[in-house]
Formats: C-alpha cells, structure tokens, sequence
C-alpha cells in the first residue's frame, strides 16, 4: 500500500519531539527558542491539523470509540506498565514515584497530574489530547468553515482565563482543565491552519515575515520578561500572562512554516520522517532511556546509587547530553519500526 501520509505533517511532528527530549534534559542556548514556550503547543496544533470532523451521528461515534481505543486505553495501559515498572524498581530501593505504589496512582492521580510515576510523565497529554478530540467532534456539529471560526474566537479568551487561573498552581482537578482550555484552543489554531493551509503557506512564504515574527518574539521577551511555561503544571512565569500566549502561537507559526520547507527537501525515506512518524514511542519512552543511561552511569561508578531515585537528576548535563538524547530519540524509534512491520507482516497474512 503506498504511503499517504504528508511529508509537512511528519516534519512538524519531528520538530515537536525533538523540542520535547531537549526540554526534558538540555537545549543548546540560542538554538530556535527555548522548547518550553512552543513545544506541546505545537503538539495540540498538529492535533487539530489532522481532525476531520464527522457529518453523521454514527461517524461521531465511531471516532469516539476509535479514540478510545487509540488514545484513552493506550493512556491506561501505559500507566499500568509504569505503575509495574516503578514497583518493581522501588523493590531494588529506587523510588521513582510520586506517593508510592497505591490505588489513587493507578485510578485518580493519572486524570490530575499524571506525574504519579516519574518514567510515565509525558503521557499527560494522551488524556487531554482525547477530550479536547471528543469536545471538538461534538461542538462542531457540521463541517463549516464559520462554524470554525466562531469556535475558534471563542476559545481564545477561554485559553486566556485558563492560563491565568494556572497561576495558582492547581494540584488537582481544576489542573486538568486549565491544561484542557490552553491546549483546546491551539487543536482549534491547527484546525483552521488546515482550512486555510493553501493561502497561509502562501503569505508565509516570505523570508521578511518570519524575520519580522521572530523579531515581535524577541521585542515581546525583552519587554515583558519570561516568555517560557510548563503547561502540564498550568504554571505560567509571567505575570502577563498572556505574553506566553501570543508567543507561542508566534513560534507555532514560525514552526509550520520551516516544517514546510523542510519538508519540500527531504527524500521519502529520510530519518526526520521515521522519527516523525515514532513520535507516541519516542514521547512515551525518552524518560525511560534517560534513566537507563543513569543506570550505566551508575554501573560505571560515575553517580551513587540514591542519585538513581532524583527524578530530574542527569551527570554532567551539557557535557554528556547528546548521550543521552540521541537515544532518547532512536531506541523508541526503532522499538516503533519494528512494531509497524509486525503489524504490517500480520495483517498481510489475514
């Protein structure tokens, strides 16, 4: 079967989890801007950019329960084997979780933080991700592009009042929606890129504008201060913070547009797409390709055992980075190579 997928699609999607490994462990300074004022942004945009929305009843059923099994289940499943994993590892005295090994880790803690096992952190945005897809299915009862648009101008100032109630540090339920409303109206940015791609990829086009994009970002960061944030946190380091707000959605620009020449360049089989195409394996996996490496570290007398159980502890940062990222980046791409051509093998046999 020949592969459909589009090249502009899987760029932006490489370009998001790269951003992602380095702002988990160590980004060159100066090298585009920093991974936490755009990168899951930029996850929820691509999102958004993929929706089609369903014109029956039934088809909207049908992508809920498709949903839930591709997005609801796998979060789940993924916090049951890290919820395994880190009891096994606190049996070897590593503590790698956040209030042991309990019910409310399994159950509760998953739908607030989901920061109850370290190794399984990332996969917050699995959960949000499928709301803001079931919230989007459903208000957009028909496949219109003012329809879009009203939507789209109603979320921005519910985005502007999640982030700013994320200033209070949220560590419970009212967490999840602040990170559902922020990341709602981004999906809704990707939708309508999508609509428009054709004219925005033209008025793009121009060198001058993403100089004069980046140069609004810059001006913003040097007037207002700290343009950086952890939404998985709500946690915004301005108090204007809406600041955060239009940069992001500055450098989300600034992103579809070098993703889209990029992607003009490469050839089919280029190791940007693959990776691309892996990022749920590589989102799912780098955390626990860190703590392997600490583990080497370890092994070679380089860290002391307790190290083992710091849950943001890496040797030597800058120094040994790229040890750690590279495979961060390849071993749960190739882990997901692997698993596409044993599905493909199987399916093919049916």
């Amino acid at each position: 079967m020949e592969n459909t997928r589009d090249k502009h699609v899987d760029v932006m999607l490489f370009w998001g989890i790269i951003f992602v490994v380095m702002g988990h462990f160590y980004q060159l300074p100066y090298f585009f801007f920093p991974a936490y004022t755009f990168h899951m942004a930029l996850f929820f945009f691509i999102s958004g950019y993929l929706f089609k929305v369903k014109k029956t009843v039934r088809e909207k059923i049908t992508f809920i329960i498709k949903k839930i099994k591709k997005q609801l289940l796998p979060f789940f499943l993924m916090n049951l084997f890290f919820g395994f994993i880190s009891y096994v590892l606190i049996l070897k005295g590593i503590n790698l979780t956040r209030g042991g090994i309990n019910l409310h880790n399994f159950f509760i803690e998953p739908f607030i933080s989901n920061h109850q096992f370290y190794l399984n952190i990332p996969n917050w945005f699995l959960f949000d991700l499928f709301v803001i897809n079931i919230i989007s299915q459903l208000i957009l009862f028909k496949d219109s592009k003012k329809l879009k648009i009203i939507i789209f101008l109603i979320t921005i100032p519910i985005a502007i009042f999640a982030v700013y109630k994320g200033l209070n540090k949220y560590v419970d339920f009212r967490l999840t929606a602040v990170r559902i409303c922020y990341g709602l109206s981004f999906f809704f940015v990707g939708i309508l890129f999508n609509e428009f791609k054709k004219d925005i990829i033209r008025l793009f086009s121009s060198p001058l504008l993403i100089m004069f994009l980046w140069s609004i970002v810059v001006l913003l960061k040097t007037s207002f201060g700290e343009i950086g944030y952890a939404i998985v946190w709500g946690s915004v380091l301005n108090t204007f913070y809406y600041i955060p707000l239009i940069t992001t959605l500055i450098i989300v620009f600034i992103s579809y547009i070098i993703c889209y020449y990029i992607s003009l360049i490469i050839k089919k089989d280029s190791a940007i797409l693959i990776i691309g195409q892996n990022t749920f394996y590589i989102m799912a996996l780098h955390l626990s390709i860190f703590f392997l490496i600490n583990l080497i570290f370890y092994f070679f007398d380089k860290i002391d055992f307790p190290t083992l159980s710091k849950r943001y502890f890496f040797f030597e940062r800058e120094k040994f980075f790229l040890i750690y990222e590279i495979p961060a980046i390849v071993l749960p791409t190739v882990l997901g190579v692997f698993i596409s051509k044993v599905k493909s093998k199987f399916s093919k046999n049916e």
